[in-house]
């Protein structure tokens, strides 16, 4: 009796030991995937309790690659784009240039009607390394990792006074400038799971599943972020 159980038990270990990983040497997955913004709270918050404030925003919204250089290691990179923009009305003390703007009329101040806006957009492109955990199961593929790349911030703003007397070269005090995110080398520590539809191995379905992501993005001294999508493993 303890003798059958012993082949048994290592049986099972066996079969559990050679069965096949979500995640194998040699394999490839290409993800699509979408995520909250990041930007919005470090830039555009500052903003939200304005008049009139309306919020845009699109992604970010991220294209990834990966190879499995072993049966727990993988090399990919990946390119993420967001855009977010807000406008808000205000009324503040204002130096204006009249127009015409006959010399020597000086510039006079007063309380200008103003809509506002300001956009960002981001760019990131980064080389990620991932350690994925065996779990003998051929669906599921918990993995962490770090990252290091690039992140590039385009920030533009305007205000645009109502009325025919003033230019769009009006100044304006009501507020202080942005806070410019700027462009700079950037990180991730990131951790997540991709989820295979199927078992089969000779099917698409099987070769398609679920990607979620959690994790810190090293721009604005660190933001968290999380993001879901599709993969394909090939």
């Amino acid at each position: 009796m303890k003798k059958s159980s012993l082949i048994l038990f290592t049986f099972i270990v066996f079969q559990q030991l050679t069965a096949q990983q979500a995640f194998e040497k040699r394999d490839n997955f290409i993800q699509i995937g979408y995520g909250p913004g990041i930007l919005y709270d470090q830039v555009l918050a500052a903003y939200d309790t304005k008049s009139g404030y309306a919020f845009s925003g699109f992604g970010p919204a991220y294209l990834g690659y990966e190879r499995a250089i072993g049966n727990h290691f993988g090399l990919g990179l990946a390119v993420s784009f967001s855009q977010y923009g807000a406008d808000w009305d205000s009324t503040g003390a204002y130096t204006i240039l009249p127009v015409p703007n006959p010399a020597p009329v000086p510039p006079i101040t007063e309380p200008v009607a103003t809509k506002y806006s300001i956009g960002v957009q981001s760019l990131s492109v980064m080389l990620r390394g991932t350690y994925h955990i065996a779990l003998c199961n051929d669906q599921l593929d918990p993995y962490f990792g770090i990252g290091l790349g690039y992140t590039a911030n385009t920030l533009s703003w305007d205000s645009k006074p109502t009325g025919d007397k003033y230019t769009s070269d009006t100044s304006f005090n009501e507020i202080s400038a942005p806070v410019d995110p700027g462009s700079a080398i950037s990180y991730q520590v990131f951790a997540g799971a991709r989820y295979m539809f199927s078992r089969s191995k000779n099917d698409f379905i099987s070769k398609c599943g679920l990607i979620a992501e959690i994790g810190y993005f090293g721009i604005f001294g660190g933001v968290p972020y999380g993001n879901i999508g599709f993969t394909y493993k090939f």
